[in-house]
């Protein structure tokens, strides 16, 4: 089953099933644009919960039925955004929420965490037939200064960047990451006794693991920004990675991207924070994760998907990286 017809197969949000979830969130939350809206607005799965006071859900797998442009009021806090799919065209107090070259790539999982030192209006701008499969936490001031994370050289750095207005932080989502994203948009949905608590509980956990990429200045010296001429490179290697089935070697994508294997090891590094070798693995891993949950592919079809010849050292690995087995994914 493709992505779009999993959406289409989900139930459709009007105007007023919109607007009653988030003015249940936020206290002013308007639809601009278009003036007049007939039948569904999106169509698949969308949800806002307040899991506690300061801490609010937003999940979404769903794709837009108009151009429709919102304006909602958001407090100071963080809000965290693990894109699966899509990305987002908004901005907040008129900055964007995601710089265009980073969020270029639809389709490569993203994450991204922006502070807010004082109330904010966010904009956001759909576009019809835009497909957005996301996970987003938004906490207030008064919920963070009630946490502990303020106390030690890790909080510090935490503290520093919730001070500045609009600070972004974006960065390729971990497996982990992933994982946990997935199973809230799954838990989102379900009716099940107590699926409040166990959605929070998934909540913190997610938070908490972002907010580790906000600390590795405190545990060591900053990477390095990339140049333009390096923002192309990595975008150019990407995009061939897209292009591949199963394991790529190293001196394959150098040849394809007109480039060394010493660059290429610098640009993940510098992008990425890893090894070019663990980047593709985990990259597969992905891929084969969503192949299994989505089309129900076989686990030696996904094995070879993710470059590995046998089904139970794929399956090692990928329990390992997203805390479920294949056959759990798939069922």
């Amino acid at each position: 089953m493709s992505a779009k017809q999993k959406a289409d197969g989900m139930h459709s949000v009007d105007v007023n099933a919109l607007t009653k979830s988030a003015t249940s969130v936020s206290s002013k939350f308007q639809i601009i644009a278009p003036q007049t809206v007939q039948g569904p607005v999106l169509q698949g799965s969308f949800e806002m919960r307040c899991l506690r006071p300061g801490l609010v859900l937003h999940v979404s797998d769903a794709i837009d039925q108009y151009d429709l442009v919102t304006h909602s009021e958001q407090q100071p806090g963080l809000t965290l955004q693990i894109f699966l799919k899509g990305t987002v065209d908004a901005t907040v107090d008129g900055q964007p929420l995601m710089d265009r070259e980073i969020g270029a790539d639809s389709n490569r999982p993203r994450a991204l965490i922006i502070s807010r030192n004082k109330t904010s209006l966010l904009e956001r701008r759909g576009h019809r037939g835009d497909h957005i499969r996301k996970v987003s936490l938004r906490v207030t001031s008064e919920w963070l200064s009630q946490s502990d994370w303020r106390h030690d050289e890790k909080g510090s750095a935490i503290d520093r960047f919730t001070r500045k207005h609009l600070a972004q932080h974006v960065w390729t989502p971990s497996p982990r990451l992933i994982s946990l994203a997935e199973l809230i948009l799954e838990a989102a949905i379900s009716s099940a006794p107590m699926a409040n608590l166990h959605l929070e509980s998934l909540a913190l956990e997610l938070l908490a693991e972002s907010l580790k990429q906000l600390t590795n200045g405190a545990e060591g010296p900053s990477q390095p920004s990339l140049v333009a001429l390096d923002q192309r490179r990595i975008r150019k290697v990407e995009q061939f990675l897209e292009t591949c089935d199963g394991f790529t070697p190293l001196q394959e994508i150098a040849e394809a991207t007109g480039l060394s294997i010493s660059t290429l090891q610098r640009l993940f590094q510098t992008v990425h924070g890893m090894s070019a070798f663990k980047y593709i693995r985990q990259r597969n891993l992905e891929r084969a994760m969503v192949a299994l949950d989505r089309d129900r592919i076989s686990i030696k079809e996904a094995a070879f998907l993710a470059g590995y010849s046998s089904a139970a050292n794929f399956s090692t690995a990928f329990r390992k990286a997203f805390g479920r087995t294949p056959r759990q994914v798939s069922s």
